[in-house]
């Protein structure tokens, strides 16, 4: 029996190979990064594009990935928490895990109609895909981790 732990509010699990009571069951557990500040409120922050969010720091971190013919379109939206204000100057990369286990990195590019940063990952593997975002704005660093399935 493993463990379903709900990464934030991204609707993402993972399983541990932790045997639990079905009490334990009944009540999942949630992760939190050591880096994430704690918003005190019970709001949890909300999808504006259909993506998964995060929201660490100043930040709030949105990644939508798009099934397409000959690979996976990543659409990544960087905010301001307070006020969701679009930030256009960041540097951002994907560091992504594919499900057979090779690893890239795209660096991420600024549509600015589209208010979003944007690569396109060549995959068409089927399964889990991990990745992490690394932002950079105005010379703070922070780290974002997704999952997704293809």
């Amino acid at each position: 029996m493993g463990i379903l732990i709900l990464n934030g509010c991204t609707g993402e699990t993972s399983t541990n190979d932790l045997e639990t009571t079905p009490s334990e069951m009944d009540s999942p557990a949630v992760e939190s990064s050591p880096n994430s500040d704690q918003n005190d409120s019970t709001d949890h922050p909300t999808a504006q594009y259909g993506g998964q969010v995060v929201e660490t720091g100043d930040y709030h971190l949105e990644l939508v990935p798009i099934p397409e013919d000959s690979g996976i379109h990543l659409d990544f939206y960087v905010q301001t928490r307070d006020d969701r204000e679009i930030i256009s100057n960041a540097t951002v990369t994907a560091q992504v895990q594919l499900p057979n286990g090779q690893e890239m990195e795209l660096p991420m590019e600024y549509d600015a109609p589209g208010e979003h940063y944007f690569a396109f990952l060549p995959s068409q593997v089927s399964g889990d895909y991990l990745v992490v975002m690394l932002t950079e704005v105005e010379g703070t660093r922070t780290n974002a981790r997704f999952r997704f399935s293809q």
